[in-house]
């Protein structure tokens, strides 16, 4: 905690919660416990470690969104489903099962549908105009990340311009 490297190839090992660089051979682990935040492309991830205020397993997570007022975190995560056998080239099938939490001064929310995050914020009608006139759609885990952080930017504006 305190030496920051730069233009580093890494890949995070979702399965495992490994972060693996990846340009050395052999691919080396980093040791997660020395790691506060990392990137990988436009994606920001940071290490929980004292995490008793939020109720959150430590761990990394990804920062989908972070104001004053509100963080959007994700836990990423893959589960193996029916291993298959390796003849014929088959591969491994893995599903996501990536959690969401808003982290507010109060806590933490797990976020798994529309609903919850609508009643986390308060079911402000604002915001309820707002997704309906800008059609913003809750569907795959695309959208749902996109749909969630548009959301939270624009309730940030609205107490930005508020103060």
């Amino acid at each position: 905690r305190g030496i920051r490297f730069q233009n580093i190839d890494l890949q995070y090992d979702i399965y495992h919660d490994l972060v693996i660089l990846d340009n050395w051979s052999p691919k080396l682990i980093l040791d997660v416990a020395e790691l506060a935040e990392f990137h990988i492309g436009k994606d920001r991830f940071v290490h929980l470690i004292d995490t008793t205020a939020t109720g959150l397993v430590p761990g990394i997570y990804q920062m989908a969104f972070e104001s004053k007022q509100v963080k959007l975190l994700i836990k990423r995560k893959k589960e193996l489903i029916a291993p298959r056998v390796r003849s014929g080239g088959q591969k491994d099938k893995f599903v996501s099962k990536d959690i969401y939490y808003l982290l507010t001064s109060i806590g933490s929310t797990a976020i798994r549908s529309k609903n919850e995050f609508m009643r986390s914020l308060g079911q402000d009608p604002q915001i309820k105009s707002y997704i309906k006139q800008n059609r913003i759609r809750f569907g795959t885990d695309q959208d749902w990340t996109a749909g969630l952080v548009r959301v939270l930017e624009y309730q940030d504006r609205i107490k930005r311009n508020s103060e």
